[in-house]
């Protein structure tokens, strides 16, 4: 490459840049109180989001369940490894509870047991 052209940034997949985590999350008092600072109770926040009223109190509570984490991370303004980095790794990519190195699927990624029947 010569002096006079310039360098072209390619872009890189999702995923593959590393995050800078925090060494320490979120403590659950401290996300409650934001929530309830920003007007949002957690019953309201897990309803508005389609899924069960203690879904949010559960996930805030100690329960890994990534679709969640994203919502309160949305709610808050914040990404959700820096409220759970024991729950993602370097990648931003959320693991499976107990074994860090597993990255853990999203749903739609597994396949299902159920047969599907056709209703005439």
């Amino acid at each position: 490459m010569s002096a006079n052209q310039p360098e072209i940034d390619t872009p890189k997949k999702a995923g593959t840049a590393r995050i800078k985590k925090p060494r320490k999350g979120w403590h659950p008092v401290d996300i409650k109180a934001a929530l309830e600072k920003r007007g949002m109770r957690m019953a309201w926040l897990s309803r508005q989001a389609g899924y069960s009223r203690n879904s949010v109190s559960d996930t805030i509570n100690g329960k890994w369940w990534p679709a969640i984490e994203r919502v309160i991370a949305d709610a808050l303004e914040v990404a959700p490894w820096e409220l759970w980095p024991e729950r993602y790794n370097d990648y931003g990519q959320p693991v499976q509870q107990g074994n860090p190195n597993m990255v853990k699927l999203p749903r739609a990624g597994r396949p299902r047991n159920a047969e599907l029947k056709v209703v005439k």
